[in-house]
């Protein structure tokens, strides 16, 4: 009787974490649309070279975003969680303004170290001297660090529609400004311009969203101006915010700085082809990021209430497995129409991308097989170990990188990228295992 109504709750669950995916995924999925378009706009409008630069100097920023980033959304969904189901609503406002406090500073601060370190050693990235200052004020996007915060407040309230609508406003601007670039045959700074606006407007919608939700709940009230002790009801937020952002940096490390040491090594060109391959090879990857972003709070919300983890295990492994067949038939399709994908869309200076594209879909399909674990490591409280886990993976990489990019040239992050997570799914399936104590 016993496993009928615990398997009857984790299919609940699992039926809700699916509508909240399907609520945000059609707004991804079309904003996915949207974006293979204006770069299949910029890289024929741009060439290699021109379309690497702006390939590297957004790697830049978001590097720099990322490493400041405490990964806030987690801190407001796990601590969050409990505040809402026992009325605590003073500790809540205590939380959303310490994350706020959090995301703001680290903002000034990525910004302004961003600027200084483009300056000294920009072109050693492969950005040329003469793009530094465009490079320098595109730093100043950091500030949408911010967003942490209001997407762990639409999550929580389980606001996936409101996501699923602001995760549209960015690559529309884009699509559109880009269009119209490629239209007027512009230069390769308009199209940057493009980009800045596109992320300012994406991130000003997600903050309107978060506080009229804010309002609607009549949450707002429960604000004050006190900023003292912000951080002192929430019982190990502290760590769990360092391992956040810990784990932050080292992800940020093992993805924006492929692109970054590929531009060093090959150029802007080698960054636009490493770009084109990983936008289409890691689709999967991104559905199941969106798919974690409505599972989390699903897991949170569980531990939250009952502290069952046997649930848990269920529906990580089912997910897993679902994740790696859709992942095996996305790299065959590959495998056969990969060449006249590139050709079709991007043109035909691209299809020097294929190989790597093949080598990234395997990849991706290997870390599928556990990409639901690290959401149910932070759910019960130990972003510590998915950290340990990124950590070590992202060493592998970066080390694979340096050896094999000169010795295989772009195909070489793609052997970098299966090695690291071939390591990092092994690892998680074993200490996930561990910290759940399954069989």
């Amino acid at each position: 009787m016993d496993e009928k109504v615990n398997s009857q709750k984790h299919q609940s669950l699992l039926k809700r974490a699916m509508r909240n995916f399907a609520k945000v995924f059609s707004g991804k999925a079309i904003g996915a649309i949207s974006a293979l378009a204006y770069l299949a706009l910029a890289a024929q409008g741009l060439g290699t070279h021109d379309f690497g630069l702006i390939v590297l100097i957004h790697s830049y920023m978001l590097l720099f975003t990322r490493i400041i980033s405490f990964k806030s959304h987690n801190i407001i969904v796990k601590y969050g969680a409990d505040y809402i189901n026992s009325k605590n609503f003073c500790d809540f406002q205590k939380l959303v303004k310490f994350t706020f406090c959090l995301d703001f500073s680290s903002a000034i601060f990525g910004t302004m170290a961003g600027i200084l370190i483009m300056q000294l050693f920009g072109t050693y990235f492969g950005i040329p001297a003469e793009a530094l200052f465009v490079a320098s004020l595109y730093c100043f996007l950091s500030v949408t660090n911010i967003n942490d915060t209001t997407s762990g407040l639409l999550r929580l309230f389980d606001r996936f529609d409101l996501i699923a609508i602001q995760s549209l406003v960015e690559p529309t601007i884009r699509l559109v400004g880009v269009g119209l670039t490629f239209y007027l045959d512009g230069a390769w700074q308009m199209y940057l311009l493009v980009w800045f606006i596109a992320r300012i407007g994406g991130s000003l919608t997600m903050f309107i969203s978060a506080f009229n939700q804010l309002r609607r709940q009549n949450l707002l009230r429960i604000f004050d101006w006190q900023f003292v002790g912000l951080s002192q009801p929430h019982q190990g937020l502290w760590p769990f915010a360092w391992s956040s952002n810990l784990h932050g940096t080292v992800n940020s490390v093992g993805i924006q700085i492929v692109t970054l040491a590929i531009g060093s090594t090959l150029g802007p060109a080698g960054a636009a082809l490493y770009k084109v391959a990983q936008e289409i090879a890691e689709v999967t990857i991104k559905a199941a990021a969106v798919f974690n972003t409505a599972l989390y709070p699903e897991l949170a919300k569980l531990v939250s209430e009952s502290g069952e983890r046997s649930r848990i295990k269920t529906i990580i492994n089912r997910s897993g497995k679902i994740g790696c067949l859709i992942g095996i038939a996305f790299t065959l399709l590959l495998m056969l129409s990969g060449e006249t994908v590139l050709q079709m869309i991007f043109g035909p200076d691209f299809i020097e991308a294929y190989p790597v594209l093949i080598l990234l879909a395997i990849g991706s399909t290997i870390a599928l097989i556990t990409f639901p674990h690290e959401s149910a490591l932070y759910s019960v409280g130990k972003p510590e170990t998915a950290l340990l886990i990124k950590l070590i993976s992202s060493t592998i990489q970066i080390l694979a990188l340096l050896v094999l990019l000169g010795q295989y040239g772009i195909g070489g992050a793609g052997y970098a990228t299966i090695t690291a997570n071939s390591v990092s799914t092994a690892l998680l399936l074993v200490l996930t295992r561990r910290v759940l104590k399954y069989h």
